[in-house]
């Protein structure tokens, strides 16, 4: 944490900046860049096999205390590897995330925020990095938001979109389920994968994502009795409804399917882990499962705000790893953890990338027993919302720049983020726009020494029709 009394003040500080030294500084106090750099890190596993799930909270898995059974696959997973607590993610949709994910910064220095946004060409990929160190790459996902057209497609061997066969009689618009992808992931474990070299695969879910399915063997709550109303045809309907006719019913079915796409995704993670083990792979693979977002579900808004709030239930997610012989079996990590990390993690631990080439953290401290906590950012820039974040321990500061507005919480009294205390800790309030203010001025600084080309994002008609069926 930031000693205060350390700190210059912030007129002090604004000055110093314009340094080098001092920039280097920041970044040590923010917690941001680089990580371990130990000599007795051990061997990493031969093999990479990273697994996210769209849309899905924490707070609404069993893995994380929920009150429904819907997580069985991913719990038996985590008694295995480490489970962080209090994972959060660098933005609440998913473009931005993922391109935190795939450079290692920060939305506002990879510049892939908004819709137009795509991972300009100067910038490295992570996929890109394990294809130079000799791995096979592959990538199977189930939303364009990360299509090739965007720059998410660049180092990868194989980058598919399987077909967009789940969905809703009457519904045009198709989407990728979890059947799909597992089809998908088998046919590349079975001919594709290589036994001559190393391999890293990527695999991103969607289906807690909207429109939501029903799975009749994994269902949750009361049948329903009318249209369904997890379709694409439903809830556009119902969202331009002026009078929301039996809300409260609507919000239980539409919760309802929520959780039973959980459901039905972990036991389709169940069995890509499963065959991990059945081909004998498992002690030779690092696996890491996570998410981009939440999901708003009514608690602030409407069902489906992500990308326009940044409250706990969108940035909140899971987060769990297994490194062969390294993870404490079972172990889980209370403290605030940004999923940026894993970005640190793989680079450290497989030699991808130096410190001063991203900024995050690294996860292996954690293993053992050497994890300091850290301050979190998170920054949405989408449509009209321009928000920034920055957590420290318990207190969480929203910078909301586009309605002029500051939200401050006390996570630990007051989970939900009910009520604001801006008004009432004005102190507090401006240490924490200080650190806002310093971040971003690190992130400037992150920012003007990268090489970046510009140009624009090309989609396909097909993804195009992939993201008109999620709703964009």
């Amino acid at each position: 944490m930031l000693d205060w009394e350390a700190v210059p003040t912030l007129e002090k500080t604004m000055t110093a900046l314009r340094t080098t030294t001092f920039l280097l500084l920041i970044t040590f106090l923010t917690g941001c860049g680089g990580g371990s750099d130990r000599p007795d890190r051990p061997d990493a596993p031969k093999n990479v096999l990273l697994i996210y799930i769209d849309t899905i909270r924490a707070d609404h898995m069993a893995l994380y205390g929920y009150r429904r059974p819907n997580t069985p696959h991913m719990e038996s997973f985590a008694a295995t590897g480490v489970t962080f607590e209090q994972a959060k993610t660098p933005s609440s949709w998913t473009r931005a995330s993922f391109a935190s994910y795939f450079t290692g910064m920060l939305p506002s220095v990879h510049g892939c925020e908004n819709r137009d946004g795509f991972i300009d060409e100067g910038l490295t990929t992570l996929p890109e990095r394990f294809k130079a160190q000799g791995f096979h790459t592959a990538g199977i996902y189930a939303n364009d938001n990360i299509a090739g057209g965007l720059g998410f497609g660049r180092g990868f061997d194989i980058y598919d979109h399987p077909p967009a066969r789940t969905g809703y009689r009457g519904d045009q618009e198709k989407v990728t389920g979890a059947r799909e992808m597992n089809a998908r992931i088998m046919e590349w474990f079975r001919d594709e994968r290589p036994t001559d070299q190393p391999w890293f695969l990527f695999a991103l879910y969607v289906d807690p994502h909207d429109p939501y399915m029903a799975h009749r063997d994994l269902a949750f709550g009361e049948p329903m009795t009318r249209a369904p109303r997890g379709a694409r045809h439903f809830l556009k309907k119902w969202d331009k409804a002026k009078e929301k006719k039996s809300q409260a019913q609507v919000e239980r079915d539409i919760i309802h399917l929520y959780d039973s796409e959980i459901a039905y995704v972990d036991l389709h993670i169940g069995d890509v882990l499963d065959t991990l083990a059945e081909l004998g792979l498992a002690d030779d693979t690092m696996v890491i499962i996570s998410a981009d977002h939440g999901e708003g579900l009514w608690d602030h808004e409407d069902y489906r705000s992500h990308g326009h709030l940044v409250y706990e239930e969108q940035v909140h997610v899971p987060l769990i790893v297994r490194w062969p012989g390294i993870t404490p079996p079972g172990l889980r990590v209370s403290e605030p953890v940004p999923t940026l990390d894993v970005y640190g993690l793989l680079a450290n631990a497989y030699g991808l990338a130096e410190p001063n080439e991203h900024q995050s953290g690294d996860l292996y401290d954690w293993f053992v027993g050497q994890g300091q906590t850290r301050h979190l950012y998170v920054e949405e820039l989408l449509d009209s919302v321009d928000m920034n974040v920055v957590q420290d321990g318990k207190w969480k500061l929203i910078d909301d720049r586009g309605r002029d507005r500051l939200e401050l919480y006390d996570l630990e009294a007051d989970p939900d983020e009910r009520v604001n205390l801006a008004e009432s800790e004005p102190g507090r309030v401006e240490r924490l726009l200080e650190l806002l203010e310093i971040q971003s001025l690190a992130n400037e600084a992150f920012r003007a020494g990268l090489t970046l080309e510009g140009g624009e994002a090309v989609l396909t008609d097909e993804e195009k029709a992939g993201l008109k069926a999620l709703g964009y």
